[in-house]
């Protein structure tokens, strides 16, 4: 019982300053940082409900793939012959959409153009 004057001094400094850690929680959460981290964990949530795991792990399964069968034609062949072949695959698919200059279409959109 020698101490109980400092307990109670503590427990009235205590009962006193809760206000206060609650005043500060409050500032805390409508702060930026709070703001933005309720965002953060929103937007995990959605992407674990939407988006399938399995979904991303076969892309880095078929990204994997890729990566190993260029790394397995570039030994066998070489550098400069791979990225060749590469380029031409890459310019086929840019192409497949584009309207292509036959000499019949050509010799029309020039008459046209003189017309």
């Amino acid at each position: 019982m020698e101490n109980y004057d400092k307990a109670s001094e503590y427990m009235d400094v205590a009962a006193n300053s809760s206000g206060t850690a609650v005043k500060k929680y409050e500032a805390y959460l409508d702060s930026i940082e709070a703001k933005s981290e309720a965002f953060k964990a929103s937007f995990q949530e959605l992407s674990n409900t939407v988006i399938d795991s399995d979904l991303i792990k076969g892309t880095f399964d078929a990204g994997t793939g890729l990566l190993e069968f260029l790394n397995a034609i570039i030994k066998t062949m070489g550098t400069v012959p791979t990225a060749a072949g590469v380029g031409g695959i890459v310019t086929f698919f840019k192409s497949l959409g584009e309207p292509k200059m036959t000499g019949f279409y050509c010799a029309y959109s020039l008459l046209e153009d003189a017309a």
